[in-house]
């Protein structure tokens, strides 16, 4: 089922659920690299479900280079003034339960993987030597 018919069945609430069963199932895991949605954040037992065994990566979009990007299928963001509001609320979330930042302007890809790799290496050396 995709996420607009899931919101469409369910609602919000419905899809939360999902949500944080998901990531409790997976969380115990180990080897994987998961893109959770917008707002994994805003309920704590999903960061702790994702902490357990890993490591938490934010790529930090800018809201002007986020407004023109096409947010395909994404219930929550009919327009502007949407992701407007939910960038607002959520982004000292993101920030804060991150344990690595990574600044996602107009850099290519290869570069940002390269980032992601250094920047878990240099968390895993700090972290654990």
């Amino acid at each position: 089922m995709h996420i607009p018919e899931i919101f469409e069945d369910s609602g919000e609430g419905g899809f939360r659920k999902i949500e944080t069963n998901t990531l409790m199932r997976i969380s115990k895991s180990l080897s994987l690299a998961i893109s959770t949605g917008g707002g994994t954040v805003l309920n704590a037992k999903n960061i702790d479900y994702l902490k357990q065994n890993g490591i938490i990566i934010f790529l930090d979009v800018p809201l002007e280079v986020l407004k023109k990007m096409n947010p395909r299928n994404r219930p929550l963001l009919k327009d502007i003034n949407s992701l407007t509001k939910l960038y607002n609320d959520r982004h000292h979330l993101y920030l804060k339960y991150a344990n690595i930042v990574i600044n996602k302007t107009d850099m290519d890809e290869n570069y940002i993987l390269n980032m992601i790799e250094v920047k878990i290496n240099e968390y895993i050396n700090t972290k654990w030597s």
